[in-house]
């Protein structure tokens, strides 16, 4: 026979809608049980069931036969409408497995303090604010399920992660929508790649005269260099030090000028073809 007594405080708050029963059992199913105890156990024996552990008084001896964690109890405040419910998990990316993981790094929406509320009213409060916000696909709700007002740390948080998002921890109960997840979108496909360079040709008429097809790079350091050998090129560069010894004498030094002196030098000796290649090249230098 099971008799419903009231809460073992006498405060009349039924934790987590759940009674304190005074259960009489017979004295058969009684031995059953003595092996738990020491005396012998009476024909009629009270249990009390609290919070999940059934307490056994026999003579003034109590012993703990079995615990239940504390969320499992199906009384605690049901999924709402358009929701799933999921105990003794949080909103997490972690991916942890561990009994009680870290609720994080998931993207927090909104949040709000549920202390002056009940655990169903919290429920509710977290239920509406997702509901509202598209964005939301999950909420979890912080308390010890207790019917009335109060606890520690009591509040609620919504994400935008849900379905597959969830890890073990016994502080919190999850409530995802029921709808199906959107599927995973694919990866952005890469940019296109560039267009390739333009060719970058000469812009002059081409040759097949092989003198006129070749090239020097050249510099004299102690003046200037002989024209009539570099007219024998297709094409000279001059380095900016050349005729260095004789600008480097200068105040300020001209070696701009004395490169102009010796490309015009070289085209006395040879002008070269026009339309063609140009005759002279130099190396530009800042140096004053």
């Amino acid at each position: 026979m099971v008799t419903k007594v009231g809460s073992p405080d006498g405060s009349g708050v039924d934790p987590c809608s759940r009674g304190v029963y005074r259960v009489l059992l017979p004295t058969r199913a009684l031995s059953m049980l003595s092996r738990f105890h020491r005396p012998p156990v009476r024909s009629q024996l009270p249990v009390v069931l609290l919070l999940g552990v059934v307490v056994v008084t026999v003579g003034g001896a109590t012993g703990a036969v079995s615990t239940l964690g504390r969320w499992e109890a199906t009384t605690c405040p049901a999924a709402p409408a358009g929701f799933n419910r999921t105990t003794a998990a949080c909103v997490s990316t972690s991916g942890c497995t561990a009994p009680h993981c870290n609720c994080g790094p998931s993207t927090t929406l909104s949040t709000a303090d549920c202390t002056t509320l009940t655990a169903v009213e919290c429920v509710a409060a977290g239920a509406a604010n997702c509901s509202a916000d598209p964005r939301c696909r999950s909420f979890d709700v912080r308390s010890d399920c207790s019917t009335g007002p109060g606890g520690v740390h009591k509040h609620w948080i919504t994400h935008q992660e849900g379905c597959t998002s969830t890890v073990p921890n016994s502080d919190w109960v999850v409530y995802t929508r029921d709808t199906p997840c959107p599927p995973t979108p694919p990866p952005s496909p890469p940019p296109p790649s560039p267009p390739p360079p333009p060719r970058l040709l000469p812009t002059w008429t081409p040759t097949w005269d092989m003198a006129r097809s070749t090239m020097l790079y050249t510099c004299n350091h102690s003046g200037y260099h002989n024209a009539s050998y570099a007219a024998t090129f297709g094409v000279v560069s001059y380095d900016w030090s050349n005729a260095k010894d004789v600008w480097a004498q200068a105040h300020p030094m001209n070696c701009e000028e004395s490169l102009t002196k010796q490309a015009e030098m070289v085209l006395a000796e040879d002008p070269g073809i026009v339309g063609e290649q140009p005759r002279v090249w130099v190396y530009r230098n800042t140096i004053k």
